[in-house]
Parts: C-alpha cells; structure tokens; sequence
C-alpha cells in the first residue's frame, strides 16, 4: 500500500546538529535572546521551533535575524553537512511506491540545494519554514491534498511527534537524530533505531503502484 511520506531534514535525512546548535545559539547570543546553552536548545525542540522562540518572547524580527545567521553559518558549512549513512538508499527504495516530501524547520531553498547537490532527487516537494514555519499546519494541509493516502511524519524530536499527531497524522521518530532515544518519550507511532528499520517498515510490495 502507497503512503505519504513526510520526512524532516535536519536530523532525519542529514547529520547537521554539529553546525546548527552552535550556529543558533550563537546567533541568539548576539540577538540578546533568552536562549543560552544546549539544554536550552534541546528543550525548544520539544515544541515548534518558531513557535517556542515566540513564546520565549523574542519577536518576528528578532527571530528572522537569528534565521538569516544560521542559514549563513550553514552554507558556510556546507561540507560538513553528510546524509546519515544508509538514508540515500533508503529514500530512493521508498520512492519507488511512496510519494515522499520534506517538510522542515530550515529555508526551502537551502534543502532544495542541499538535495540536489547531493544527488537526492526523489523527493516530491520540499516546503520550509520560509513557507510555513508551523509543521502542524503544513502537514494539516498535505492530509487533505493527498486524501487516498496514509501520511506520515518522520521526525527526530519530541516536537516533530507532538505536530504530528496535533496534525492527525500518524508519526515514526527516529533516534540517530537531535534528541536520539529521547524521540520516544513522545510516543510516536514508531519507533526506529536505523534506517534499514525505516525501510522494512514501508517496504514496498511488488503488486502495489504509487499513487499521485
């Protein structure tokens, strides 16, 4: 059976903690942010991002000044951006019957280049935060465009399952990400330790055709 897949990026599909945790929390230091160690940090996440930040009390402009210092900070990078070991396969074994999407907390336009420059062309869309930083409303919406599909979210944070299920959909969380086995206390759906689990686990059956 032919699923909607919906994959984070950071976390999921690429290895970027080592670049984004020093990058953000840089950036909010300089903003003069409430936000001030990696415990911090990870707390944010159990929650939206944006919406967290909000809640902190920062304002749009502040938050869209510390967005535009990480986004810097990451093509800065670029190289030391990897995708997890074993998750290229993986996607391109899933596309074969799923229609995938990645719906992130980074810009569109940087993991559109980040996929092309890696070669991961097997994605449907990609729709960032620049779009629509809530994932529950971009997931929200992605349920009623797809009807005759089961959506899923793949993510790698607590927040990532809480969208999800406040979106309706069902979740998978994955713990080689930025809150690693912490990912469960969220109860998602699933739960997988590797990505070869994430591909038995939608592993496509030979008399099924994708869907569009």
């Amino acid at each position: 059976m032919a699923h909607l897949l919906v994959f984070d990026f950071d976390g999921v599909l690429v290895d970027s903690l080592d670049v984004f945790m020093p990058a953000f929390l840089e950036a909010c230091r300089r903003e003069g942010a409430p936000l001030k160690d990696e415990a911090d940090f990870f707390r944010l996440l159990e929650d939206n991002l944006y919406l967290g930040m909000m809640n902190r009390g920062m304002s749009r402009s502040t938050i869209l000044r510390i967005v535009l210092q990480v986004k810097e900070a990451i093509m800065s990078s670029w190289g030391r951006l990897q995708v997890f070991p074993g998750m290229a396969e993986v996607v391109r074994s899933l596309s074969a019957i799923h229609s995938l999407v990645v719906v992130t907390s980074n810009e569109t336009e940087t993991v559109e280049t980040f996929l092309a420059d890696r070669d991961l062309p097997w994605f449907d869309r990609v729709i960032g935060s620049d779009r629509e930083p809530v994932k529950a409303t971009i997931l929200a919406g992605l349920r009623q465009e797809f009807p005759g599909l089961s959506c899923f979210y793949i993510g790698d944070t607590i927040g990532d399952i809480r969208e999800g299920r406040q979106a309706g959909v069902k979740t998978v969380g994955v713990t080689w990400g930025w809150h690693g086995p912490r990912v469960g206390q969220a109860q998602p759906d699933h739960l997988v330790h590797r990505p070869a689990e994430l591909a038995a686990l939608f592993a496509p059956q030979p008399w099924t055709e994708k869907k569009r």
